[in-house]
């Protein structure tokens, strides 16, 4: 993965009940497609590069369990 300035991070830490498509969410955003399996956790965290412009941004996605 490419070098990003450290101000240029972003982090996003996605919380909520259990069941309401957290892990599918972040899947479908980071992978275009969509989990196959129903309730099974298999996503755990993603880290990508977005360009906005010209800046480069690094993303960090983070999913949560629903013992937290």
């Amino acid at each position: 993965m490419m070098q990003v300035p450290r101000e240029n991070r972003i982090q996003c830490l996605v919380v909520g009940d259990a069941g309401v498509g957290k892990t599918t969410m972040l899947l479908h955003y980071a992978t275009n497609r969509f989990a196959s399996c129903h309730g099974l956790k298999v996503f755990d965290n993603y880290a990508g590069v977005l360009k906005v412009g010209k800046h480069d941004y690094r993303l960090d996605l983070l999913d949560t369990t629903e013992h937290i």
